[in-house]
């Protein structure tokens, strides 16, 4: 009777741990998910620019977006280049929301030019997978 009360508890034990394992997997999961081609995922980053730099009171010159055509299976999948005019604390704060993004995002080239107005030139890209 003993060794079958230390089973049970050892068997709820291994339950109680197979069952966070699964929470866990199923977290990772949901966090993967978001690097898979989604057009609506995509659009809503893309809307998600223009709130944000409304809301940091940065001005979008120029806006362009295309899908990153190459043969690897991961890596840059939607590539942004924006043209933005703002003052420099509002325009780092748009860069920030950027790279803060629920999807995984790379500014990889900042140009920043300032004669009457701050005018920044960034190329942006979402990573994500082919598949």
């Amino acid at each position: 009777l003993i060794n079958l009360d230390q089973e049970i508890k050892h068997l709820k034990l291994q339950y109680t741990k197979y069952k966070q394992d699964n929470q866990y997997i199923k977290y990772k999961i949901a966090q993967i998910s978001s690097l898979f081609y989604n057009e609506k995922t995509w659009g809503a980053f893309l809307d998600s620019i223009s709130a944000d730099a409304k809301k940091y009171n940065v001005k979008i010159l120029n806006y362009t977006n295309t899908y990153a055509k190459h043969e690897m299976s991961f890596g840059h999948v939607l590539d942004i280049n924006l043209t933005t005019q703002g003052n420099y604390k509002d325009t780092l704060k748009l860069i920030n929301s950027l790279e803060q993004s629920f999807l995984v995002v790379d500014v990889h080239n900042v140009s920043m030019q300032a004669k009457k107005h701050l005018k920044t030139a960034l190329e942006i890209s979402v990573w994500g997978i082919k598949y």
